[in-house]
């Protein structure tokens, strides 16, 4: 088994949302399409990870989360991701989110 992972694209929390979390430094959320080949089914199957930066003055405070093997549908997972992506969704948020939708 043959775990990889490619970059789907990337966001900001800006402006507002930073004001309303009540947050003054940039975060920066990275979005993987993570993929498993598994060699004795000859199969791909896809999952997500979802990397968050925090921006402090110092120093990049970083957290992710990887959720593996949810779907053998190449298509279904990219809108999966864009979805993910589109409303800013990170690590703490990515298992209930995918839990609503698996």
């Amino acid at each position: 088994m043959c775990e990889f992972k490619t970059f789907y694209g990337d966001t900001c929390l800006e402006g507002k949302e930073l004001l309303e979390a009540k947050i003054e430094h940039p975060i920066e959320l990275e979005y993987y399409k993570t993929y498993t080949n598994i060699a004795e089914r000859r199969n791909t199957i896809y999952g997500v990870e979802v990397v968050k930066k925090e921006y402090m003055e110092n120093e990049v405070m970083k957290e992710s989360k990887e959720i593996n093997l949810l779907t053998k549908d190449e298509a279904l997972i990219n809108k999966v991701i864009q979805k993910l992506k589109e409303n800013k969704v990170t690590p703490f948020g990515l298992p209930d989110i995918i839990s609503e939708l698996f």
